[in-house]
């Protein structure tokens, strides 16, 4: 892909002035100054109901935000979370491990590199029970973001890379009913804050509870392990979802509920651990999916830090928008493999 440098400043402000007609930050949902894009969707994030204030960034009453402790890497960047359920709705949990959310259900994603935000992403369940998803994009002066749906291939140099709205669909549609990162694990997490496991109990926001705390198993070096691929990787691909992009591969990385037994009772241990990789980096080459004590061989690891601008195309995982591997998130992996 070729990587233009683009002016966010420029582009935000062009496109709010063309979709609105009035500051991005006035306006309100259901005001005379929010308007749908041809996607359906809000022009502008404050448009969305994120905020009460906009200008002093001050959540809406029904906003919660939350932080599920196992992230998925992102260049770099900074996340803050945010979900709003209708009032009266509760998550459909009877599938500890493939929630279904309520029509209305909104979620927000913002990444700031250093104090500076660069995009906000947003997610709508539909009346039809599809879900509706955009990219909001700030502003240079950080008042305003306006919906860029074509992505930006290089932040103002940054080497940060805006999805497209296409591009939003091919991991989404590896969760079950489409929502990445708001999920009973990562929920479950001791580092978890806000709306958690346990506060969403209290508040009767889910249907039911886990039959037993979720912990991940095994050592401190497994767990870190497992969560950093469950996030990564599970979740969005690697996984027995139906729409997941790896599905085919066979290569399962998510945790569930009823395989936190053991270690070796996860998907990611009897799927990858001594199983011969598809992926051979040369002709004669023999990796393993995840070789035991022997890192240099072991395909994850491997591909987890190559980037197709220093390598051969199609090597990279994940295999689109990132161009900055996770140093100290493959380190823990490659500690589990080092220590089995």
């Amino acid at each position: 892909m070729a990587r233009t440098i683009l002016s966010v400043g420029a582009l935000v402000t062009s496109v709010a002035a063309a979709a609105c007609g009035a500051p991005a930050d006035h306006g309100a949902p259901g005001s005379a100054e929010c308007s749908n894009g041809a996607d359906g969707l809000p022009t502008t994030l404050v448009c969305t109901g994120l905020y009460a204030d906009a200008a002093t960034e001050t959540l809406a009453a029904d906003v919660a935000p939350y932080d599920p402790s196992l992230s998925m890497w992102a260049d770099g960047a900074d996340k803050r979370r945010f979900i709003r359920l209708p009032p009266g709705t509760t998550i459909e949990t009877s599938d500890v491990d493939h929630w279904v959310f309520p029509i209305g259900t909104k979620l927000w994603k913002e990444f700031s590199l250093g104090a500076r935000k660069v995009e906000t992403r947003y997610e709508e369940k539909l009346a039809d029970g599809q879900w509706g998803r955009t990219t909001y994009v700030w502003s240079a002066d950080q008042t305003s973001a306006s919906e860029v749906t074509g992505g930006i291939p290089n932040v103002d140099g940054s080497g940060y890379e805006v999805p497209t709205k296409a591009e939003c669909a091919t991991c989404h549609r590896g969760a079950a009913d489409g929502v990445l990162g708001f999920e009973a694990i990562g929920l479950s997490m001791p580092h978890a804050t806000g709306l958690t496991m346990n506060e969403l109990a209290q508040r009767g926001l889910v249907s039911h509870l886990p039959a037993v705390p979720l912990t991940i198993p095994g050592t401190a070096t497994d767990a870190s392990a497992l969560a950093w691929l469950h996030a990564n990787c599970g979740n969005a691909c690697h996984n027995r979802n139906a729409g997941a992009l790896a599905r085919s591969t066979g290569l399962f990385m998510r945790l569930t509920s009823d395989r936190l037994d053991a270690v070796h009772d996860t998907d990611t241990y009897t799927t990858a651990v001594g199983v011969p990789s598809g992926f051979q980096p040369a002709a004669g080459a023999t990796f393993a999916r995840i070789a035991p004590r022997d890192v240099p061989h072991s395909a994850v690891p491997y591909r987890a830090l190559a980037r197709d601008n220093a390598t051969q195309a199609g090597v990279q995982m994940p295999p689109i928008v990132s161009h900055v591997p996770d140093m100290a998130g493959v380190a823990l992996v490659q500690a589990w493999i080092n220590a089995m």
